[in-house]
């Protein structure tokens, strides 16, 4: 038995499997600390196992009458009931239209996650062809394995030389948060980290950087790049 209450509207009913199900893959795709590529796989089951089911088929109410020997005690009765029907209606159709709201949702943010993770990649492979050009195949290790908060480590004979971050935010800047993050990483492998982005940073994230690089330079040390200007950030590394 699947039941559930949309508290947002206060609709309290049980929903359809399949409404439940919509609502499950509402919250998959807003849930920003779940990986994009992630999100768009729960989906993908999400959608997997809707397809699945039948359609539900909403419970239609039975008419009920009385039988009444004054005109008036009729009348009443079935205003009353006119009034039942009227409000049973306008809560079916806010439940549907709900439905539709979140199914368009649902479809819109499935759309730009798509695109989201397409341009991403295709921005760290841009970055990627640029450190092979400077580097050589041999000498870029992609970590894929290890969740550091970095995309590949430059190696100059084996030996780890630069860290590279990659960020394609687009609408958004690189915050203080952010910066945080990589020098802790910066510290913890003793290497530099070099952050490609094509976002801006905050304010307070650049002032972050220049009093993070200046504490210890020589132990954990954060560089910010746009694509345009990578070039001459791993001049100094060749």
């Amino acid at each position: 038995m699947i039941s559930g209450k949309e508290v947002k509207n206060n609709i309290v009913y049980p929903f359809t499997k399949q409404e439940l199900l919509i609502q499950v893959q509402d919250a998959f795709l807003s849930n920003r600390f779940i990986p994009l590529d992630a999100r768009k796989s729960l989906v993908d089951k999400v959608d997997e196992i809707r397809n699945s089911i039948k359609q539900s088929v909403e419970p239609v109410e039975p008419a009920k009458s009385k039988a009444s020997s004054l005109l008036s005690i009729a009348a009443g009765i079935f205003g009353s009931l006119a009034a039942a029907l009227g409000f049973s209606s306008l809560t079916f159709v806010a439940k549907r239209q709900r439905k539709e709201e979140i199914e368009l949702e649902i479809n819109d943010a499935k759309e730009k996650y798509q695109q989201v993770i397409k341009r991403t990649i295709a921005f760290e492979s841009k970055v990627h062809k640029v450190l092979m050009a400077y580097f050589g195949r041999k000498n870029i290790e992609q970590e894929t394995e290890r969740d550091i908060g970095i995309d590949f480590i430059v190696k100059n004979n084996g030996v780890a030389k630069l860290g590279v971050a990659i960020k394609d935010y687009r609408n958004q800047r690189v915050n203080s948060n952010q910066i945080h993050m990589l020098h802790s990483v910066s510290a913890s492998l003793n290497l530099p980290i070099l952050l490609v982005t094509n976002s801006p940073l905050t304010e307070d994230a650049k002032q972050l950087v220049e009093r993070l690089n200046a504490r210890d330079p020589n132990r954990a040390r954060v560089m910010v790049s746009d694509f345009d200007g990578l070039g001459g950030q791993l001049e100094n590394f060749v």
